[in-house]
């Protein structure tokens, strides 16, 4: 594994070379030094790390472009797979009603709110009173044909929803959970073995 040089705030990126950092007083030939090969550069991260800038080393005559990095805290760790956890859920949400118009999720509450009020028991002309807009759109729908096949519909729009909107959020909340227990507990292992992007419904 390569030794990163030290980068402290406010100074520049000091270059290493042979394993040893540069004196201020050097720095000035490394561009004299004649056996140096053009540079290379490796920017790669470990899991568990982030950069915080680039420093110079050299190995055998090779420069290399390196990052300099350093471990995330593990409660950032958890925290950020978390916060991923909470925005594959939002796009999954978004998906679950993609395909309704905007009419109809701005009145669907109100549907929903007929749809619940009609009652199998009394008269159709207390039901069409307690459902004017489920009635209208009956009328206009050559697929219904009553009032009360129009409240089957509304009931099983709901229900659907409910069971994928349920699902989604319960596999978020799983992952909330987990990475608040291992955060609690301090487990490095636990957090890495979190993978957010996987177990969602509708996946293979």
């Amino acid at each position: 594994m390569p030794t990163y040089a030290e980068i402290l705030p406010g100074q520049p990126i000091r270059e290493v070379v042979f394993g040893r950092a540069l004196q201020p007083d050097e720095i000035k030939h490394i561009g004299g030094l004649p056996t140096l090969r053009p540079l290379v550069v490796d920017l790669s991260v470990p899991s568990g790390y982030r950069g915080i800038g680039t420093d110079y080393q050299v190995a055998d005559v090779q420069v290399t472009k390196v990052a300099v990095t350093e471990a995330i805290p593990l409660a950032e760790q958890a925290d950020a797979k978390a916060a991923t956890a909470r925005r594959i859920g939002a796009a999954k949400m978004d998906a679950i009603v993609i395909d309704y118009s905007e009419q109809e999720r701005l009145t669907f509450a109100k549907q929903l709110s007929e749809a619940q009020a009609y009652d199998p028991n009394a008269t159709a002309q207390e039901n069409e009173a307690s459902c004017p807009m489920l009635v209208q759109l009956a009328a206009a729908r050559p697929d219904i044909a009553t009032l009360a096949d129009m409240v089957d519909l509304v009931l099983a729009k709901d229900t659907a929803w409910s069971l994928a909107v349920g699902a989604v959020l319960g596999v978020q909340q799983g992952f909330e959970k987990a990475c608040e227990a291992a955060k609690a507990a301090a487990d490095q292992a636990a957090v890495d073995a979190i993978d957010v992007t996987t177990g969602w419904p509708g996946e293979a």
